[in-house]
């Protein structure tokens, strides 16, 4: 004996099951989108960090000891030489403090205009900026994990004529490569 057995979908249980056959067929799909074109890597930023990534991976990048005065002009990348943050003699306390690790500074001229100083390092580590003995907030901040090219940019607002101390910290390298440079002020 057959028995007919009738079913009743209704319009929601169709699009649920649309939607969950669409699903297992994209996700079959030889086609997918690639992870970084999903907003992973390098392109999850929130600028570009191309420019500076080109910088920081150059095979002659320089190494500046720590305190020294950078009298090249900007943009400017190198490996920042580090210490013990103990006996690294920071100009100014860092806003964050960690456990130990490494820390550094250089000084930097003052700025001929207004602008934005955008600081972009290769691994993680925290970013002070310091004008007139004071700690500048930053205006934005972009950190990638997966970026090969580039960890973490900071920008900050800086005024023409104030002299600046750039200061790592909350490291654990021995150095750490820097890319600095001076976009024009947002107006």
């Amino acid at each position: 004996m057959l028995y007919r057995i009738e079913y009743s979908y209704g319009p929601s249980a169709m699009r649920a099951f649309s939607a969950v056959a669409i699903f297992a067929l994209l996700l079959a799909s030889p086609f997918r989108v690639p992870a970084h074109a999903a907003g992973e890597g390098c392109a999850a930023a929130a600028w570009s960090l191309e420019a500076d990534g080109a910088q920081l991976g150059a095979a002659d990048l320089a190494h500046m000891p720590s305190g020294r005065l950078l009298e090249q002009p900007l943009p400017l990348a190198f490996a920042l030489d580090l210490a013990p943050s103990e006996r690294a003699g920071l100009p100014v306390a860092p806003e964050r403090t960690g456990e130990g690790g490494a820390a550094g500074y250089v000084r930097l001229p003052a700025p001929t205009a207004d602008g934005l100083l955008q600081v972009t390092l290769d691994q993680p580590a925290w970013i002070d900026l310091i004008a007139g003995g004071m700690p500048l907030k930053a205006v934005a901040f972009t950190g990638v994990r997966d970026c090969p090219l580039a960890r973490k940019s900071v920008r900050f607002a800086v005024a023409a004529g104030a002299p600046l101390v750039l200061q790592i910290s909350g490291t654990q390298a021995a150095s750490v490569k820097l890319s600095i440079s001076l976009l024009p002020a947002i107006k």
